[in-house]
């Protein structure tokens, strides 16, 4: 049997993008339960598009949780549209269907709405992760909604 076998420099993992200003598209969701199963990561899939630098369909790793509305809110205006309210709940436009044979998976859930498509731009910053490796981060969602007055996050550590 032949052996299998990567590059060395494949062991290594991606390289972070780096610091700077990225413009986006929103390929969809892959949505997962967080850990403690009390909330969902959303993972919004974003490719870097129109990067004269040759990074284009990097992509941007973003996992959008839903316990943290002001963060929902800055990636929807990000992308030129706005939360929908209804009484006292706030929801990101669109929806998420379930699985009708395991609709308490959320990992099964498709997004069907309007920020499929979108483009938006985002800045990027570097870290050091856990194991003192850098990484890349979202630093800051750039709203697009005309007009806003609202007030956004500037360091999303």
């Amino acid at each position: 049997m032949p052996r299998m076998g990567v590059s060395k420099d494949k062991l290594e993992g991606r390289k972070p993008l780096p610091s700077g200003f990225y413009e986006f598209r929103c390929d969809g969701f892959k949505p997962k339960a967080s850990k403690d199963k009390n909330s969902t990561n959303f993972n919004p899939q974003l490719k870097v598009i129109n990067n004269a630098q040759g990074l284009n369909d990097e992509f941007i790793f973003f996992n959008l949780n839903s316990n943290a509305g002001w963060i929902m809110k800055d990636f929807v205006h990000c992308l030129g549209l706005q939360m929908e309210v209804d009484g006292d709940q706030a929801f990101m436009p669109g929806n998420f269907k379930e699985d009708p044979n395991d609709s308490e998976n959320v990992e099964k859930y498709k997004y069907e709405g309007p920020m499929v498509g979108r483009t938006g731009r985002v800045e990027i910053g570097v870290r050091k992760d856990d194991k003192n490796k850098d990484q890349s981060y979202v630093k800051q969602l750039l709203c697009k909604v005309p007009g806003c007055v609202e007030k956004h996050s500037t360091d999303l550590k």
